[in-house]
């Protein structure tokens, strides 16, 4: 963020970003660590560790929980500016072992979802769960240093 000259906030719904130089990546950074933007007031009243645990925001998702090495919980937030998301809950947990960990169950030996039965269907009277997972293996960066030649020459 060392291109980033001020902030300004002029009203509610409006952040002006002032650089130093142009800065092409500015999106990214302001997207990645130390880029959001977070409720100044809230920050400085519960501090810095109470924020980390209990965050708020304004996206698509509410925080709802979070358990440590667990799963963190988010609920659809009726208040998004950008319309509601067609789910009202979303659990994510970690899978560092696809194959174990799927699916998780209640620590009762068996999952925490209705068996399918010869039809494939889950038991009498019970809705199955909608399940969908993703493999993230993180964030790809393509450096290049622009300091030594030839691609110190910007024409």
């Amino acid at each position: 963020m060392t291109t980033v000259d001020r902030v300004e906030t002029p009203d509610p719904g409006t952040v002006l970003v002032h650089t130093k130089k142009p800065d092409p990546l500015l999106p990214a950074r302001l997207g990645f660590y130390g880029g959001q933007i977070i409720p100044k007031k809230y920050v400085e009243a519960v501090g810095p560790d109470t924020f980390n645990q209990k965050p708020v925001g304004t996206g698509p998702l509410r925080f709802v929980s979070w358990t440590k090495d667990d799963k963190v919980v988010l609920e659809a937030n009726p208040d998004y500016w950008g319309g509601r998301v067609d789910f009202d809950r979303l659990v994510v947990r970690p899978c560092p072992r696809w194959r174990r960990a799927w699916p998780p169950s209640q620590g009762r030996g068996r999952p925490d979802h209705p068996a399918p039965t010869r039809s494939g269907r889950a038991g009498q009277g019970q809705r199955r769960p909608r399940r969908s997972g993703a493999l993230y293996g993180g964030l790809y960066v393509l450096a290049v240093n622009s300091k030594r030649p030839p691609l110190d020459n910007p024409w």
